[in-house]
């Protein structure tokens, strides 16, 4: 579920946070190809915060 989340916060505009995101491998490589793809992508203990063009804020 955390990587469909990076992706559709890759795809928005401006700040997606993800809460009580995966951990897995799987997210974790997601997070890269996101940053690859030009999105900031920050990890705090709780969320992940993804920032792709600009806009407003998307919580999921």
């Amino acid at each position: 579920m955390t990587q469909r989340a990076i992706a559709a916060g890759l795809l928005a505009n401006g700040e997606t946070r993800i809460l009580n995101a995966s951990g897995c491998m799987d997210s974790k490589a997601a997070m890269e190809i996101a940053r690859g793809l030009g999105a900031e992508v920050e990890v705090k203990e709780n969320e992940i915060l993804v920032r792709s063009g600009s806009g407003a804020v998307a919580q999921i």
